[in-house]
């Protein structure tokens, strides 16, 4: 497998990357990078202002915050699908694969968050509808995390399966997609916005959610403030997560952060948490 210059450079020095990456979020239309400093032990924000930083390829577990004090993983466990190690993450949900496929209503877990209540929102990038789920005081602050460019609460539930189960058989019937393709999300910022289209297609999927499932769909809300202008002038490549990352800021849209260095470039922020970071290339 092909591996670049800069990747093979830091395969051999992220151990002595000092900056843990810890949670990718957003604060209103404001992204933010959370990291460790593993010199003086505190949380910070690493700032996304300009590209001049190495990932690491490696990965350890982020931690978890006890009664809103972080606290760093015990055993630097070693990750993979999550940013968690299982012990760490049992202190959000008991149950890990439960983040998408929630088995029980919070009686067999005990997790508060499966017994909060959800929502189930489609959202639209360019025209593009896609189908979701969340808890129901996160429903916009999740569709800005994701860069959705409008979106509607198709319906609310008290639980987190129930959601779940709702959710699925909405996307099925309806044919939305529940996770469209980087590929398609980074295509519709090269694409003019066209509100027209996203209206058509929220009226159409409300007018048949009210047919078949007898809900009451809230109103159209667009998301129209992320720190990147449109239309981009071609599709940017997503580029691998670790490595080498330098050339001029174009602006960052949901999880992708948007660059030029030789060509247009899409870094995914929300892959760097539980990988070390660097300011520059050691």
């Amino acid at each position: 497998m092909f591996a670049r210059a800069d990747q093979l450079r830091i395969e051999d020095m992220e151990n002595s990357f000092r900056l843990h990456a810890i949670y990718y979020s957003w604060e209103d239309f404001d992204p933010q990078l959370v990291i460790f400093d593993l010199d003086d032990g505190q949380l910070k924000v690493l700032g996304l202002d300009d590209v001049d930083f190495s990932i690491s390829k490696k990965r350890v577990c982020v931690g978890s915050f006890i009664e809103d004090e972080y606290v760093p993983c015990p055993r630097d466990a070693p990750v993979t699908k999550f940013s968690q190690c299982p012990e760490c993450g049992e202190k959000f949900i008991p149950v890990q694969e439960c983040i998408f496929e929630p088995k029980c209503e919070g009686d067999l877990c005990d997790s508060p968050l499966c017994r909060k209540e959800h929502a189930v929102y489609i959202a639209f990038f360019g025209d593009k509808p896609k189908v979701g789920m969340t808890t129901r005081g996160r429903i916009r602050s999740r569709l800005i995390e994701q860069g959705a460019d409008a979106y509607f609460v198709a319906s609310t539930y008290p639980t987190r399966k129930a959601a779940r189960t709702n959710e699925k058989m909405i996307g099925e019937k309806l044919r939305i997609t529940e996770r469209p393709a980087n590929k398609t999300i980074l295509e519709s910022l090269r694409m003019p916005r066209r509100r027209t289209q996203i209206e058509e297609g929220w009226r159409w999927i409300a007018s048949n959610l009210e047919e078949k499932f007898s809900l009451h769909p809230d109103d159209l809300e667009f998301l129209d403030s992320y720190p990147l202008e449109e239309p981009l002038t071609c599709v940017p490549k997503q580029t691998d997560i670790w490595g080498n990352h330098t050339g001029k800021l174009i602006g960052v849209k949901g999880k992708f952060m948007i660059y030029e260095s030789d060509r247009l470039l899409a870094l995914k922020l929300s892959d760097i948490p539980s990988r070390y970071v660097s300011r520059g290339l050691l």
